[in-house]
C-alpha cells in the first residue's frame, strides 16, 4: 500500500505574524509597571517670633525721654522649610501687643503694682517697623492689630536679609517727669498672626525713676480744741496751717480718718463710751481755711511750693476743724479725739 506523505506549509507570512504577536505581548508586559500615582502632602502654615527680649532702661534722672529698639525675626510661611526653593512661600503677618498686668492700657507700674494709677504708673509707647517690606512703622495700641500687613520671612530668617521686624519702645519725658520716684516695671506680650497661625512672645520693661515728680508735707502739729463747759457758748474751731512742696507745683490731697463714715463725714470719738461728736473739716490752698472747701471722700487739688521743700518757712495750705454748738451740748461729758491722715501726691 502506497502511503502518501503529506506536509502542510504555513501560509506566507504566518510565522512572522506569530512572532510579532509574541513580541507585542512581551513589550506590553514591560510597560505596565510604569503607570504610577504620585501624591504630595503640604505642610501646615507656620509663624514664629524670635528675638523679643526684656528692656531695662536703668536709672532715669531728669534726662528727657528714654527709647530702645530691637530687631526681630518673625518667620511666617506656608511651610516650616527654611529652604525657599522647596515650595515654601512667605506669608504676610499682622502684629499687636497686650499688657499682662492690666487690660486698661500699656503701662509700667510702681513696684509692679498694677492697681496703681496717676503718677505711680508710666505710659509706654510701642512701635513696630517692617524692615523688608512696605508696611513701614506703626504705633501699637493695646489689644489692636496694626493697620498694615507686614512681610514675613522664611524659617529662622536665614535668607533675604535676615531679621524682618523691629520693635521700638519709648518712655516719654512727660510721663517720666510726672512719675514719683521709684522702681517701675511692666509685663507685655507680642502677638503675630498670618491668618492661619499665631505665635506669642512675652517680655518685660523696667526703669528706675529718680528725681521725678516729688512731694513733701511738713509743719503739722497736734490740735487741742480745749475744754467746753456748761458756761461755754458757740462753736469751737481751730486751723492748722502747713507746708506742701511739689516738684511740679500741682498736687492732690486726700484726707481720711480713723473715725469717718462711708459718706466721708468726720467725728470725734469718746475714749470712755461709744459717743461721737460730728466734726466739720475744710481745706484751703492757703494758710487760712475758714472759708475753705469741705473735706470728704474726694481728693482736693492745690498748688505747692516747687522751689523749697520747707516752703521757705511759709505755710501754703491749711485745714480748719469746727464743732457746732448744738452737737457739743448734745454730747456726754468726757474726752474726745480723732486721728486725721493726710496723703499728698503730685498732680
Amino acid at each position: 500500500m502506497l502511503t502518501q506523505k503529506q506536509s502542510v506549509k504555513p501560509e506566507a507570512g504566518q510565522g512572522r505574524r506569530q512572532f510579532l504577536t509574541r513580541l507585542v505581548l512581551f513589550t506590553c508586559a514591560v510597560l505596565l509597571p510604569l503607570f504610577l500615582t504620585i501624591s504630595r502632602v503640604e505642610a501646615a502654615s507656620y509663624i514664629n517670633i524670635d528675638g523679643a527680649s526684656n528692656v531695662n532702661f536703668g536709672t532715669w534722672v531728669n534726662s528727657g525721654s528714654y527709647s530702645s529698639s530691637q530687631n526681630l525675626c518673625i518667620a511666617s510661611a506656608n511651610t516650616t522649610s527654611w529652604i525657599p526653593w522647596r515650595g515654601s512661600q512667605v506669608r504676610d503677618y499682622r502684629i499687636k501687643i497686650n499688657s499682662l498686668d492690666s487690660a486698661s492700657g500699656l503701662y509700667l507700674y510702681k513696684d509692679g503694682n498694677s492697681a496703681a494709677g496717676g503718677n505711680q504708673r508710666i505710659a509706654v509707647t510701642f512701635r513696630h517697623r517692617d524692615l523688608i517690606g512696605s508696611g513701614g512703622t506703626e504705633e501699637l495700641f493695646a489689644n489692636q492689630f496694626d493697620q498694615f500687613e507686614n512681610s514675613g520671612q522664611f524659617f529662622y530668617c536665614v535668607f533675604f536679609g535676615g531679621d524682618n521686624a523691629r520693635l521700638e519702645v519709648e518712655l516719654p519725658a512727660s510721663q517720666l517727669n510726672a512719675a514719683v520716684s521709684g522702681s517701675y516695671s511692666g509685663r507685655f506680650q507680642l502677638i503675630a498672626d498670618n491668618g492661619r497661625a499665631t505665635d506669642t512672645q512675652s517680655f518685660e520693661v523696667n526703669v528706675q525713676v529718680e528725681g521725678g515728680s516729688d512731694v513733701r508735707i511738713s509743719g503739722l502739729d497736734d490740735i487741742d480744741l480745749g475744754r467746753y463747759g456748761g458756761a461755754s457758748t458757740g462753736d469751737i474751731s481751730a486751723t492748722e496751717s502747713f507746708c506742701v512742696y511739689s516738684s511740679n507745683s500741682a498736687y492732690r490731697l486726700s484726707v481720711s480718718s480713723l473715725n469717718q463714715n462711708g459718706s466721708g463725714d468726720f467725728y470725734l470719738a469718746s475714749s470712755q463710751t461709744d459717743d461721737i461728736i460730728p466734726m466739720d473739716l475744710r481745706f484751703a490752698d492757703s494758710a487760712s481755711a475758714v472759708a475753705g472747701t469741705p473735706v470728704g471722700n474726694q481728693s482736693l487739688s492745690g498748688m505747692g511750693d516747687s522751689s523749697a521743700e520747707d516752703c521757705g518757712g511759709r505755710d501754703n495750705a491749711s485745714l480748719n476743724f469746727r464743732i457746732m454748738e448744738e452737737d457739743l451740748r448734745a454730747s456726754s461729758s468726757g474726752a474726745y479725739s480723732n486721728t486725721v491722715i493726710l496723703l499728698v501726691e503730685p498732680e
